[in-house]
């Protein structure tokens, strides 16, 4: 799996101004336990109300470095756009105008974005689950896309290699998935391309081609 590199954390407005506001729990879609000032709460519900097609989540300081994790499980959940937010750039967006515009930027042209790539990948776009955008405690904004290899890939990898019992019990598992994150849409959609094409790749090997290569004749 593909990781997002991690960034130096420093101090925020909300850190620096955390003992000036009083805080709320956030209840619902929340990651970790984020808490909020009043200002932040009224601004989420804002923020949720006027991106409705798309669910965001708030990630609690806790989850700092790490915010991504979930990722999988909360695109599973919906097949909306995923948007997770740290709790301290939640803050920055309810009282600060600039860096407000700047990441409801990020999330409506991720959305138009999300859309035109599924366009791109054609019938490929049934393999990924769903689509997301995180931005962490250091207003960092990257990309992810929850792919699924699907019952009848791995039933056919199977039995390409012969091996038609594990086959069966693969169609009882669950169906796999991966989560792949990147800086930005092209990068995304490259890693996307290249993972569907690895698992295409997979499907019509023989048990002898995948074994190709991989012994070494330490005879002289």
């Amino acid at each position: 799996m593909s990781n997002i590199s991690n960034v130096t954390s420093t101090p925020s407005f909300a850190a620096a101004n955390r003992s000036t506001v009083s805080k709320t729990k956030l209840e619902d879609r929340s990651i970790g336990n984020p808490k909020l000032s009043d200002t932040a709460k009224t601004y989420y519900d804002e923020l949720q109300k006027k991106f409705g097609d798309a669910e965001i989540y708030v990630a609690g300081a806790e989850m700092e470095g790490s915010i991504e994790d979930k990722a999988q499980e909360l695109a599973g959940k919906t097949n909306k756009t995923v948007v997770v937010v740290s709790q301290e750039e939640l803050e920055k967006m309810a009282t600060d105008k600039e860096t407000r515009d700047r990441l409801e930027g990020v999330i409506a042209d991720a959305k138009d974005q999300f859309a035109a790539l599924k366009e791109k990948l054609g019938d490929q776009a049934e393999q990924v689950e769903n689509f997301g955008v995180s931005i962490d405690e250091n207003g960092q904004v990257s990309f992810f896309a929850v792919l699924k290899k699907q019952a009848a890939q791995q039933k056919e990898a199977a039995e390409n290699a012969k091996e038609a019992k594990k086959a069966e019990a693969k169609e009882e598992e669950k169906t796999e998935k991966v989560t792949l994150r990147a800086h930005g849409i092209s990068e995304l959609t490259k890693k996307i391309q290249d993972m569907i094409e690895n698992w295409r790749t997979e499907n019509v090997q023989t048990a002898e081609e995948k074994n190709l290569g991989q012994h070494i004749d330490f005879t002289v």
